[in-house]
């Protein structure tokens, strides 16, 4: 899925529901790619507070080795207070400017595995003594997996790492006897499956969550975009026509852009509806919308129906007289195309209005004026009438409601 704002979500379907595979993909491209910058926005945070946390936690374990009495040889201090938490606290310091989150992922891969052969390395220094440090091995694998917050994909490769490390270290160091090493080994496998299959299930939910939330996004979407559309004809209804008005007449205004407006009345519609039925009568409603849709192809134009058999079109950017021109086209093209396709040949009437919109014009005032105009174009031979916004009128010359 496009992760940009604005791009619309077209899941390739399974069924009702798109799919997830057991790979921890989704078979959909667009899909996938939202869901990865979705979690580079989300990961960010997480492993600034993680890396924190486990910073802190490891400072804190060498104070109460140190004061018990375990880490009392100046190498390991070196090790930990030295080496791995100096670079532990350089990436939470340089990761403010850091812009690449896999720059970021993989400063705290190597952290990771950075930690995990401190303690490896603390126990070979220790020898015997050092299996006090063993349950911490296994504490970075389960925390790789799952409170690090990583996918799958990021926490294989430090998680592997460090357990391939150990394992050959457990394999041939003679410091420790044949049945310790036995169980550390499988202590070390055991909790990287343990730990791989948490960190699964983890990522699992969170992509089958992500999933489930795109889809009702699209479903909104879908509501909301039939919630503003006729659905006999297709296109937009009164209410979106409203808000539609509502924006562009302000932009219209702010920047002395003129723009146009049409009413469009069937004419003589209930005398054919009842005379060929309801199913003609809906089709020359839709060959009519389609029709009209024909004249608003640019950005900020609008058809609609505004109600029964009239219908609206809103032009913006377009003169007046380029309005009217439109109109008298688009009159002669619906009765050809009624011609040849209906029953039998219908008309329409319009009234035209447009211009720079005066200052504090509201959506009803050009709905008005257009309307007047109408009122006129059924008495009119050319069924089409066209009046300026400037045209001076009142509401006493509007046809009674």
């Amino acid at each position: 899925m496009d992760v940009s704002p604005g791009r619309p979500y077209n899941a390739k379907m399974s069924g009702d529901t798109p799919h997830l595979r057991p790979s921890l993909t989704f078979p959909d491209v667009d899909l996938e790619a939202g869901y990865i910058q979705q979690r580079a926005r989300e990961l960010r945070p997480y492993l600034l507070v993680t890396a924190g946390i486990g910073t802190l936690v490891l400072a804190l374990f060498g104070v109460i080795d140190h004061v018990l009495g375990r880490e009392s040889t100046p190498l390991l201090m070196k090790l930990r207070y030295g080496l791995v938490l100096p670079y532990g606290i350089l990436v939470l310091l340089l990761s403010r400017w850091i812009s690449r989150i896999r720059t970021l992922v993989l400063l705290y891969q190597v952290y990771i595995v950075m930690v995990g052969l401190m303690v490896l390395g603390m126990m070979h220094i220790l020898g015997a003594e050092g299996q006090y440090y063993y349950p911490g091995l296994l504490l970075i694998l389960v925390f790789t997996f799952t409170v690090s917050g990583m996918d799958m994909r990021d926490a294989l490769p430090p998680a592997f790492l460090l357990t391939g490390t150990s394992a050959l270290y457990f394999t041939l160091t003679p410091l420790y006897s044949y049945p310790t090493r036995i169980n550390n080994l499988v202590g070390l496998l055991g909790t990287l499956a343990l730990g791989a299959g948490g960190g699964y299930m983890l990522e699992r939910l969170r992509r089958l969550t992500f999933l489930h939330m795109e889809w009702l996004k699209k479903e909104r979407n879908e509501l909301e975009r039939l919630s503003r559309t006729d659905s006999l004809t297709g296109l937009a209804n009164r209410r979106a026509l409203n808000e539609h008005l509502e924006q562009e007449l302000k932009k219209a205004e702010r920047y002395g852009i003129p723009v146009s407006f049409w009413m469009v009345d069937l004419d003589h519609f209930k005398p054919f509806n009842d005379t060929f039925g309801h199913p003609a009568g809906d089709r020359a409603l839709q060959v009519l919308g389609a029709t009209l849709q024909q004249f608003a192809r640019r950005a900020g134009d609008l058809a609609a129906r505004y109600g029964g058999d009239e219908f609206a079109v809103f032009l913006f950017g377009c003169e007046p007289e380029e309005a009217c021109r439109m109109a008298t086209s688009f009159a002669r093209k619906f009765q050809e195309t009624t011609r040849q396709s209906g029953p039998h040949p219908l008309t329409v009437s319009l009234g035209v209005t447009g211009g720079v919109p005066p200052r504090g014009l509201q959506p009803t005032d050009l709905i008005r004026r257009a309307d007047h105009a109408l009122y006129q174009a059924k008495s009119s031979p050319s069924r089409v009438v066209c009046e300026p916004l400037s045209s001076s009128w009142t509401p006493e010359d509007l046809p009674p409601t």
